[in-house]
């Protein structure tokens, strides 16, 4: 029977720690890149609400229409601030027409609803509803995927109504002029 020789040795193997860390190390690359990807797509879903937003509009709708009120268009995004964009809808509650204004966000806290409740009170907000072909008076939402305990507390005084994707939380009790 023959035997094989033994291979000669490599030259150039690398150590057990040299692999383990040169493994780290690529492995923290590959973290550090894929949060930096993770990153980036949160700053595009808030700024540009590609997925947290998506069906809104079909939501505001379908609640109007379980009201028994007439819609008068469709929901319309509008940019009323300069990072901002709300849905707007028209509909006629059957005390005459009236438009919604729905803020969009994926967490609501209580600051946010104190600021939305400044912001629809600003001359610039009713001036961009206006040119988009919105007329007063407008029924302020919110639509917001999560809520921490502080929002809770800040909705109701507000009078802002609360939407979630399953439908309405809280009905608004505020009307801006």
């Amino acid at each position: 029977m023959t035997t094989m020789p033994n291979p000669p040795p490599r030259k150039h193997r690398a150590s057990d720690e040299q692999l383990s860390a040169a493994s780290r190390e690529r492995h923290d690359q590959i973290a550090s890149t894929a949060e930096g990807i993770a990153s980036d797509i949160a700053k595009w879903n808030e700024r540009f609400g590609f997925l947290d937003y998506d069906g809104a509009d079909i939501v505001l709708a379908t609640v109007f229409g379980q009201k028994g009120y007439h819609l008068l268009g469709v929901a319309t995004p509008v940019q009323l601030d300069d990072d901002e964009v709300e849905i707007a809808l028209a509909f006629d509650d059957g005390s005459g027409p009236k438009t919604a204004v729905m803020a969009l966000t994926s967490r609501l806290r209580g600051n946010d609803v104190v600021e939305l409740a400044e912001r629809i009170q600003s001359p610039s907000w009713a001036t961009a509803l206006r040119e988009a072909g919105f007329i007063p008076p407008w029924v302020p939402y919110i639509y917001a995927r999560r809520l921490y305990a502080d929002a809770w507390r800040a909705i109701e005084p507000s009078g802002f109504g609360l939407l979630f994707p399953e439908g309405e939380r809280i009905a608004p009790t505020r009307i801006v002029w």
